[in-house]
């Protein structure tokens, strides 16, 4: 599981490529996500793995005016694991994707499909304690 609240700034713009206007908007992100072993009942080094996830965001807050519904992404995923550190995945990727403003008085809804590649680094960045020296006697 993971979940994301995030604040942004979006710009618009009224027909030319210069950002006309910003407006400040709240996210919230839930992905839920499966790892599944290919080879052995736990995943270990050198081994290959399936994973599927799906992620949907809604908009919310004060500034809400029309789409509650933001984004789905959807993927499945063929992954070899290197190491606890490294894994590289590749597969499916599914977005469905609901615009902001309109065209010709319609919501716009994008459906995105295409190819992801991952390659996922895990860095243990916390302090760890040195062992206390020996003392002598």
């Amino acid at each position: 599981h993971r979940l994301r609240l995030e604040q942004r700034w979006i710009g618009s713009h009224q027909g030319t490529d210069n950002i006309t206007t910003w407006a400040y908007n709240n996210r919230f992100r839930y992905q839920i996500r499966a790892d599944v072993p290919l080879q052995a009942k736990k995943l270990g080094d050198k081994q290959f793995y399936a994973a599927a996830f799906e992620e949907v965001m809604l908009n919310w807050g004060p500034s809400l005016k029309t789409n509650i519904f933001d984004q789905n992404r959807v993927g499945l995923l063929i992954g070899y694991r290197f190491s606890p550190q490294v894994k590289l995945e590749a597969g499916y990727f599914n977005l469905i994707a609901q615009q902001g403003g309109y065209v010709n008085n319609h919501v716009v809804i994008q459906n995105n499909e295409g190819i992801l590649v991952n390659l996922l680094f895990n860095i243990d960045l916390r302090h760890k304690e040195a062992a206390p020296a020996e003392i002598k006697k």
